[in-house]
């Protein structure tokens, strides 16, 4: 896929589309990517946690994780893993310090991915997705892979 998009109001040189593997990710299914992964998302000055987020300066939210469709890539989740989803379009934190803000979680997608939460702890609270619903968000051509085992607390 050509990668020629642009965004009006960012500073020169921002990347639109980017590359987990020009960020340092090996995606062989033994290394650990998921700083490499972060990098991405959060490149070109992106606004993070107290910030109300811009045109100029985007939120981590508003992002597309796009796998190859031919080839669906696995996010596989560390045996320690625990929590409200590998994959999160809001962040739950507590304490009141949410910067997640709701109304603003707009034009979200997953798409083309395998996401395996076998090798995390049978008895912990692991989630594969967590998905807030908003406009212009999206799960699409998503294999989730978990434990067959009925007492288990994936989901």
């Amino acid at each position: 896929m050509t990668q020629r998009g642009s965004s009006p109001f960012a500073p020169s040189g921002y990347k639109v589309w980017r590359n987990v593997k020009e960020y340092g990710a090996k995606g062989d299914g033994v290394t650990d990517d998921t700083v490499a992964i972060n990098r991405a998302i959060s490149d070109g000055g992106r606004c993070g946690a107290n910030c109300g987020s811009s045109t100029i300066y985007p939120a981590y939210y508003n992002t597309q994780l796009i796998g190859d469709p031919l080839e669906l890539p696995t996010i596989l989740a560390v045996s320690s893993f625990v929590g409200l989803g590998v994959s999160t379009s809001d962040v739950y934190i507590g304490d009141q310090e949410e910067w997640y803000i709701n109304i603003n979680n707009f034009l979200c997608s997953v798409r083309n991915f395998k996401v395996d939460i076998t090798r995390t702890d049978q008895g912990a609270y692991v989630c594969a997705v967590h998905w807030q619903v908003a406009q212009g968000s999206s799960l699409k051509e998503l294999e989730i892979y978990m434990t067959q085992d009925a007492s288990t607390t994936q989901q």
